[in-house]
């Protein structure tokens, strides 16, 4: 009777299905990777359920693990003997021998599942293939911490520290052995394939007769480029030595070249290489007009400050040369003619007289005139300029009094009549002002409506005009002044 069942999880699976009967939910038990976990349930009687999904790859293992630790049924004297009873203890022990014998190891072999321990000085013995006095014993040395050997996953034979034979290049990693491996003298021409040794190799000065057979030196032997002056004796190449042709760029050694050694006139534009003429390698005056390409000179080969008044073509400075912000007043000359139109986005201050021919056209909220004394040649100043349809704003002007009510004198819209009076109304109001009468101190001529207080010298015009029932009081007459329609008028009033 099978006392496991074994799975794979899959990161998406909760509920595995078991086979074996149990006398105790208590006795079904579960591992991931071998490893004990409680995180499960019983979904039903054959189906464990895990508290999440055991990951791809995982393996799942459920088991049963019966309790003998007491019996399931304990029998006293004198006590009935039930059949359930006696079913019980037979299955407990019946569970216990299966799962004992499903995970034994006997002489035949066997299938561990879990981690083994072998206790402390134990020993793992091998007979091998014959029957004898000899066995191979693994054992370790008494461990300070945990230790972990781990086996590759590739067929092979384990070497030992004893085995001086086995260790194939196979077997070593690219670029494992350095000199640190190498036994002094160890390598000779035998271990050494062609062309692997060259002027890198060589201590300087090493190579001298008495290590070179006569003879023994040819084309075969050189390393392209590995001749240099290092390695060489004085005068010991001349011409007889050079196959014709055979000096290029690869047989010649960095620096190896100087004036000496070129002819005159022999170097052209195809041996320079870009960018390598500067300033070092020209004389002075070396550069004038003909050698310029036309439209060549920018900003990226001319010098700080290397261009004054005197390279300037008469009138080539227009807008598209001059940047943002770089004319400021410093710049500009005394009584400037400006024939066209001057558009100033920001603040523009004028330090002295500005005198404009035109017309003056200001289209913001507000102007503010800050001058000591203003004087207008203009006869007839128009306000409200712009009102259309019926108007519905007291228009005239505003004197400002400080802390006291400002002073108006203008038309009152909502009565269409002139309007003397104060008020707590600034310049900036609209609309129907409220305007506190005021007294007006002057010569009246033609109609009053109101009271009139004060005293006359003369009346002229028609006493008629005094309308309503106004209280009119009289000073002093002079009888000169008085003439008989005036008189007639006045006592129709009374």
């Amino acid at each position: 009777m099978a006392t496991e069942n074994k799975y794979t999880g899959n990161n998406s699976t909760t509920n595995y299905a078991f086979t074996f009967p149990y006398l105790k939910e208590a006795d079904v038990k579960c591992s991931l990777d071998g490893v004990l976990t409680t995180a499960f349930s019983l979904a039903n009687a054959t189906t464990v359920a895990f508290d999440s999904a055991p990951g791809s790859g995982v393996s799942v293992r459920v088991f049963r693990e019966t309790d003998v630790t007491t019996a399931s049924a304990t029998y006293f004297p004198g006590s009935a003997i039930k059949s359930e009873d006696l079913n019980d203890n037979h299955l407990q022990v019946l569970y216990a021998s299966e799962e004992a014998q499903d995970r034994a190891i006997t002489s035949a072999g066997g299938v561990v599942n879990g981690d083994v321990t072998l206790g402390e000085d134990s020993t793992l013995s091998f007979e091998g293939a014959t029957d004898n006095d000899f066995e191979t014993k693994l054992t370790v040395v008494d461990p300070t911490a945990d230790r972990t050997i781990t086996f590759p996953d590739v067929t092979g034979t384990v070497v030992t520290t004893g085995d001086t034979a086995t260790v194939t290049a196979t077997m070593l990693a690219a670029n494992s052995v350095d000199s640190s491996e190498l036994v002094d003298g160890s390598v000779d021409l035998s271990h050494m394939s062609a062309n692997s040794v060259d002027s890198d190799q060589y201590v300087d000065g090493s190579i001298d007769l008495i290590h070179m057979s006569a003879n023994s030196v040819d084309s075969d032997q050189y390393v392209d480029g590995s001749i240099d002056l290092v390695h060489m004796s004085a005068n010991s190449v001349d011409s007889d030595q050079y196959v014709d042709g055979s000096i290029d760029h690869v047989h010649l050694a960095n620096d190896c070249i100087d004036g000496d050694n070129i002819q005159d006139d022999v170097i052209n534009s195809e041996h320079y290489a870009a960018g390598s003429i500067d300033l070092e390698h020209m004389s002075a005056n070396s550069v004038d007009s003909d050698q310029y390409v036309d439209g060549s000179i920018d900003l990226a080969h001319m010098s700080a400050n290397s261009v004054d008044s005197d390279q300037y073509v008469d009138g080539s400075i227009d807008t598209v040369h001059i940047a943002d912000d770089a004319v400021d007043g410093t710049k500009l000359a005394n009584n400037i003619d400006i024939a066209g139109t001057l558009d100033v986005t920001s603040t523009g201050t004028f330090d002295g007289n500005v005198v404009i021919a035109g017309n003056l056209d200001v289209n913001g909220t507000t102007t503010t005139i800050d001058t000591t004394n203003s004087t207008i040649k203009d006869a007839l100043i128009e306000l409200a300029n712009g009102t259309s349809g019926s108007p519905s704003n007291d228009a005239g002007l505003v004197i400002e009094r400080g802390s006291s009510d400002n002073a108006f004198i203008g038309w009152d819209e909502s009565e269409d009549k002139f309007l003397l009076g104060t008020g707590s109304f600034t310049g900036a109001s609209t609309g129907n002002l409220t305007v506190t009468t005021g007294t007006v101190v002057a010569n009246v001529e033609g109609n009053v409506t109101g009271n009139v207080s004060g005293s006359s010298g003369s009346c002229t015009g028609n006493a008629a005009g005094l309308t309503g029932t106004p209280n009119i009081t009289v000073g002093d007459v002079v009888a000169a002044s008085l003439d008989i329609s005036m008189l007639t008028q006045l006592m129709v009033l009374l």
